[in-house]
């Protein structure tokens, strides 16, 4: 079947597919997938949109070509007749808990908006929501016993907007500066999708334990009671609300950045960028390809990064704040202030480690490592491979100690220490009185430049 809209298990578990272009839904083994035929008997569809099985077991497909509801037999697909006339381009359609349904109407009908109908006589009732968007009604998913909102963006940039409020007795969406009024109790999940031109929407969370899923052009916020849903939308800004709040982030095939704040993080690429303010957990994805960035900026407290080659991650973390980032190209930490502590572990394959008194990077075949202005950075190979360590100094006087598979070398207010490397060269040429201290090691030790025993 060649543009298949809808689909939906029936009651003994068959697949009921349909097309935009088709005539009639097709039923499939629920197991196999095997082709069972033709489902609907006694009619031809013309331009179904959606497909559902009402609560007393018979299937519903709204009919745009006839501006009706279909209402076929749930087990042999003969045709019933009209379940309701009363729509001029009825779209989306459920059937909710009282056994009455929930019926979404595009705009171009003349009377846009979410109408519910009586399950016994097809009466449509007023509107729960009946609004005009520019963009109008692209696709509503109900999912029972709350109620979907769904609103396209306007084409030219005018922003969406939407906030959850926990425990409201009645919500507000803001739609191109236009606020809108609907009941929380009827309405679980309000949905976006962009309908060409550049779309921009922002979400606000209130609870501050919030759930979100952000990806190029897509975002699922989670909140109590609420959710929004937005597609097609080349901008998107969610504000956590604070708290405990968690967010993840995923990349497009093209050459992405990801930039982490305390409070503030956003991933952009090609024609998009997804931003997520006030949440405290971020994880942020680049597993789809391209050359992806990321930079992780740390508080002016005491923070923590980590970096590990083997498993492909950094992190940084805070108070209030914990930022991961997973397989991207290049990771830099910056240190904003505080005592902050930095630590790389190395691959299973040949890594090369550079520490001086202001950067450390470790780079392995296909990732790596910076860490800029931390006070004390630790470097470990432990992974395998014949890694290499190259120690720095500053122009102060600075001290070098070796023993056993350790090597130190601290400056007047920084400390580097490598543990683990196959080979560790420290140099010296920046000026001061550089001394050095060497007990038993168990790795090669190499100085150049003037370095005295001490």
């Amino acid at each position: 079947m060649s543009d298949a809209l809808a689909m939906t298990l029936g009651p003994n578990g068959d697949l009921f597919v349909q097309s935009c272009y088709a005539t009639a839904v097709h039923r499939y083994d629920g197991r196999t997938g095997e082709y069972l035929g033709r489902f609907t008997q006694g009619v031809d569809l013309a331009g179904p949109r959606e497909l559902v099985f009402g609560p007393d077991g018979d299937l519903y497909v709204t009919n745009t070509g006839t501006n009706q509801v279909y209402r076929f037999d749930g087990k042999t697909g003969e045709f019933l007749g009209p379940f309701t006339t009363e729509f001029g381009n009825a779209q989306e359609m459920i059937f909710e808990s009282d056994g009455d349904a929930l019926v979404g109407e595009y705009r171009d009908a003349g009377h846009p908006g979410i109408y519910r109908v009586d399950a016994a006589t097809g009466e449509r009732h007023d509107p729960l929501v009946a609004v005009s968007f520019h963009g109008g009604l692209v696709r509503t998913t109900f999912l029972p016993p709350a109620g979907v909102l769904e609103n396209d963006s306007d084409p030219d940039l005018d922003p969406i907007s939407a906030v959850l409020v926990d425990g409201p007795a009645h919500g507000t969406l803001t739609i191109n500066g236009v606020g809108y009024e609907f009941d929380p109790a009827a309405v679980g999940t309000i949905a976006f999708g962009g309908n060409g031109g550049t779309d921009a929407a922002v979400l606000t969370g209130a609870t501050g334990s919030e759930s979100l899923r952000m990806e190029p052009g897509a975002a699922a916020l989670r909140g109590t009671g609420l959710s929004v849903d937005v597609t097609g939308t080349e901008s998107i800004v969610v504000d956590g609300g604070g708290g405990t709040s968690t967010a993840r982030l995923y990349d497009s095939p093209g050459d992405d950045a990801f930039t982490a704040r305390p409070g503030d993080c956003t991933l952009s690429g090609d024609a998009y960028l997804l931003r997520a303010v006030g949440f405290r957990y971020v994880w942020a994805y680049a597993t789809a390809g391209g050359h992806d960035l990321a930079t992780l900026d740390g508080s002016p407290g005491n923070d923590v990064f980590l970096g590990d080659l083997a498993k492909g991650y950094a992190v940084s973390y805070g108070s209030g704040f914990y930022h991961r980032a997973e397989s991207f190209d290049s990771a830099t930490a910056r240190s904003a202030g505080g005592v902050d502590v930095a630590r790389l572990y190395d691959g299973p394959q040949h890594d090369t480690l550079r520490a001086g008194p202001t950067e450390t990077s470790l780079a392995g075949p296909a990732q790596e490592f910076h860490a800029e202005g931390f006070r004390y950075v630790a470097a470990y190979s432990a992974a395998g491979g014949s890694d290499e360590a190259t120690l720095y100094d500053s122009p102060g006087s600075d001290r070098l100690e070796a023993a056993g598979s350790r090597e130190r070398l601290s400056y007047a207010d920084r400390q580097i220490e490598v543990t683990g490397f196959h080979r560790v060269k420290a140099i010296s040429s920046r000026g001061g009185h550089d001394t050095f201290h060497l007990d038993a090691v168990d790795f090669l030790f190499l100085l150049q430049g003037p370095w005295f025993y001490s």
